[in-house]
């Protein structure tokens, strides 16, 4: 039989379906159909035009020390309606019978959790980190395989090296190695990278970073960033694992030591980072990667937060001037101010300038992704 629809018209129809799950079901009506779904191009297509597939949001409740330990909630996306939230329980980690209580959320990255096991009180050793898929039931420990001596509990996910994105058969794991330089001179870091493929065979990498004084700005999807001194921003990318040096606009506030520098990173609903400011005066400062190849960073916006804060709970006129916001939360266009003095917190959207009260807020979220290409095993 004749095929009526031409292949360039069906991939226009099927670029404007906002479900995965109905694509599968576009995909399993007949050959032609499948095949152009398939298509690595139409992959291509389909993803830049509606982001990543989110399954739903894991937040971490109760405490505010990564050593405390925590509650791991899932919230399915109301987009997300043919995901059985049973499949996301993460009831098949290890000692979590009968929740999961034991683990924190260091990072996620596509369908996969980075967690670390909550050390008891008193027990700085070693962390133990695992790798899991709650979709796919799948859970790998990197403990043995983590250096043991000099390495800093703060890790990361990144994409794998073989193409097809991140998932538990390619996947990385960043981390940093640190040795002294003597009393009073910053330590001497590199960055370790260890690459897991096929039948969980890894490898490891080492990458010197060098002894210079740096803050973490925290991270996004897009990278890891450092605060280096004088306007110098330093990115570790999570897709290829290289490091990169930028310029911010060149301002009086960088002559100021690298530790008195209120810093921070956020991501846009647009896709792109933001490099966050808190100044005296209360003004923050919004940054943006310019258009070109130096990737340098050019002013966006000034938001005046005594203005967007007016009316909310321990609203004072001048209490942004007693002291700069401190940024606490970091992964999205909501990130939270906390002005220490006075023990007030604030949820402020960097992209629309509105603010809002989050005292007591302890939610962190993390995004979990659908695999893509979709493989879909809880779907009803």
């Amino acid at each position: 039989m004749k095929h009526t629809i031409p292949d360039d018209i069906l991939e226009d129809i099927f670029l404007r379906l906002d479900s995965d799950v109905w694509l599968l079901r576009a995909a399993s009506t007949c050959r032609q159909w499948c095949r152009v779904v398939s298509d690595t191009s139409f992959h291509r297509r389909f993803r830049t035009i509606h982001g990543p597939p989110i399954a739903g949001v894991f937040y971490v409740k109760g405490a505010e020390d990564w050593r405390q330990r925590q509650w791991l909630n899932f919230e399915p996306m109301p987009s997300a309606a043919a995901i059985d939230d049973r499949h996301l329980s993460l009831d098949f980690l290890p000692d979590s019978d009968p929740t999961p209580r034991v683990w924190s959320i260091r990072d996620t990255r596509g369908s996969l959790l980075l967690l670390q096991r909550c050390p008891e009180v008193g027990d700085y050793g070693h962390p133990d980190l695992v790798v899991c898929d709650p979709i796919a039931y799948e859970v790998i420990s990197t403990r043995r395989l983590v250096p043991c001596r000099n390495c800093d509990p703060i890790a990361y996910l990144l994409d794998g090296e073989a193409a097809g994105g991140i998932s538990v058969a390619n996947f990385r794991l960043a981390f940093w190695l640190y040795s002294s330089s003597g009393y009073g001179k910053p330590a001497h870091y590199d960055a370790a990278v260890l690459s897991f493929g096929r039948n969980h065979v890894h490898s490891m990498r080492q990458i010197s970073i060098g002894a210079q004084e740096r803050r973490s700005m925290g991270h996004t999807t897009v990278a890891v960033y450092w605060y280096t001194g004088q306007g110098k921003v330093l990115a570790f990318d999570k897709t290829s694992a290289d490091f990169s040096c930028s310029l911010l606009p060149d301002m009086e506030e960088w002559s100021l030591p690298v530790g008195q520098t209120e810093l921070g990173v956020t991501a846009g609903r647009d896709g792109k980072d933001r490099v966050v400011h808190s100044g005296d005066g209360g003004k923050m400062k919004v940054f943006v990667r310019l258009q070109g190849s130096s990737g340098d960073w050019g002013l966006e916006k000034i938001i005046e937060l005594s203005m967007v804060t007016c009316g909310l709970p321990g609203y004072l006129p001048w209490v942004f001037s007693e002291e700069p916001a401190i940024i606490e939360i970091l992964r999205s266009p909501m990130l939270v101010l906390r002005l220490q003095r006075r023990l007030l917190w604030y949820g402020l959207d960097v992209v629309t300038g509105e603010a809002e009260d989050v005292s007591g807020f302890v939610d962190f979220p993390h995004p979990c992704e659908l695999p893509w290409p979709p493989r879909l095993p809880c779907v009803r």
